[in-house]
């Protein structure tokens, strides 16, 4: 996938009441003046405290562009801004046929769709692409589960086949894959993230390999005004050493109307039990399940019962998760020698305080 836009998009806090936000600035520049050139790139005044991005993109090939890529990554500043759960990759084709399967991506979607002349499904024949007076509603901001907080959001965007993803780090180091780059601020009042806990609704176990694995406990322990402990017993009769192991996470905020995944990450669980400190936000969820388990070395592991016996759900554990009140679930998923076998659904509300 050969790289020709990346967007740059940094904002404040979209999540707070009251808040506000505006584009501040808008810096475009061709990295393959052969492939695609800025005719216009500025941001201009559309009402009172509400600012469009408009641009003119000459894109200096005959052949109709039927693959595109999109990826989305979410950092959040901490002295410098960090890759923040988020990072996203979709066949921006497949895409503009079903927008709503991506729910996460759909929130800038009415936004885009009346700004631009590329509002239709592939394939892509304009040899200028025009974005108009594009605005975000407040509402659509406010909808990505962030909590308070500064914020860049990177769109980077592939046409034909030069299968390259990931998310833009130091625009400098990326001159050679990239063709445009845009940087846009928003602006709102943010509020300080204070600390928060978490409530168990319920927990959901399921075996997917019944002749590979059983539950034998599945259960969450109540405790005083809203606190709780998670109880897992599984057996594996009769396998040998288990030495492939892939954890899948899945964090999903779940809406009224709709549902945003905005975590889903994998991990070598051998290659973490090896070196744990190498293991990013999965590690970070990971490690406070290995002191209430019998799961305490390295693989191969040769045990049949692997037991998490009274995982807490209180004021000690999970806080540092940064994501706003609302109902969540958490999806973990397992596979074992290339297979999926364990399947287990915790939904869970974030909270200020338990009462």
């Amino acid at each position: 996938m050969k790289w020709m836009l990346i967007l740059i998009l940094t904002l404040l806090c979209p999540c707070c009441l009251g808040a506000y936000f505006k584009f501040t600035n808008l810096e475009c520049k061709s990295l393959d003046p052969k492939f695609v050139e800025f005719k216009e790139c500025h941001l201009k005044l559309v009402r009172r405290n509400v600012v469009g991005m408009n641009f003119h993109l000459a894109v200096k090939t005959e052949k109709p562009i039927d693959k595109i890529e999109f990826n989305l990554c979410i950092f959040r500043k901490s002295n410098v801004y960090r890759l923040f759960m988020v990072n996203h990759t979709l066949d921006f084709c497949y895409y503009m046929k079903r927008p709503q399967q991506y729910p996460l991506f759909y929130i800038f979607h009415d936004s885009l769709m009346s700004a631009t002349n590329a509002n239709h499904t592939c394939p892509y024949q304009e040899n200028d692409i025009y974005l108009r007076k594009m605005t975000l509603s407040e509402q659509a901001v406010r909808d990505l589960p962030l909590p308070n907080g500064e914020y860049k959001l990177t769109v980077s965007v592939g046409a034909f086949k030069f299968n390259v993803s990931f998310c833009v780090g130091n625009m400098k180091d990326q001159l050679i894959l990239y063709s445009l780059a845009l940087s846009i601020l928003l602006l709102q009042d943010a509020l300080p993230l204070e600390a928060k806990v978490f409530k168990i609704n319920k927990m959901e176990c399921r075996t997917l390999d019944p002749t590979f694995a059983l539950f034998k406990t599945c259960k969450v322990v109540r405790k005083e005004n809203g606190r709780a402990a998670l109880y897992i017993h599984i057996t594996v009769p009769n396998k040998g050493p288990i030495d492939d192991i892939i954890l899948s996470l899945g964090i999903i905020k779940v809406l009224k109307n709709r549902h945003f995944q905005i975590v889903n990450e994998t991990m070598d669980f051998c290659a973490f039990m090896r070196q744990r400190l190498q293991s990013g936000f999965m590690g970070f969820l990971v490690t406070p399940l290995l002191k209430v388990t019998n799961i305490n070395n390295s693989c191969p592991l040769q045990q049949q019962d692997y037991i998490f016996n009274g995982f807490p759900i209180d004021e000690t554990t999970l806080k540092e998760i940064p994501v706003p009140n609302g109902v969540y679930m958490l999806h973990v998923r397992t596979s074992v020698l290339k297979k999926w076998r364990t399947d287990v659904k915790v939904y869970t509300s974030r909270v200020d305080n338990y009462s």
